[in-house]
């Protein structure tokens, strides 16, 4: 979430976001988060949002 922020306010426009937990690609990866109610979701849909309203395009890859 930082690294995100942090680059937005650096003004990068493109961005790829890595994870080595399937769990987390894929919850982000989806269109919409609002149906997780884990401990996380809030975490996951905040993530989402900066992503889609701050950068011009971003990727999500699993590694």
């Amino acid at each position: 979430m930082n690294g995100l922020e942090r680059a937005a306010s650096l003004g990068m426009e493109h961005v790829i976001l890595e994870s080595d937990a399937a769990s987390v690609a894929k919850v982000l990866g989806k269109f919409m988060v609002l149906t997780d109610r884990s401990m996380l979701g809030t975490m996951f849909r905040e993530i989402k949002a900066l992503m889609v309203t701050e950068f011009s395009e971003y990727c999500l890859s699993l590694f």
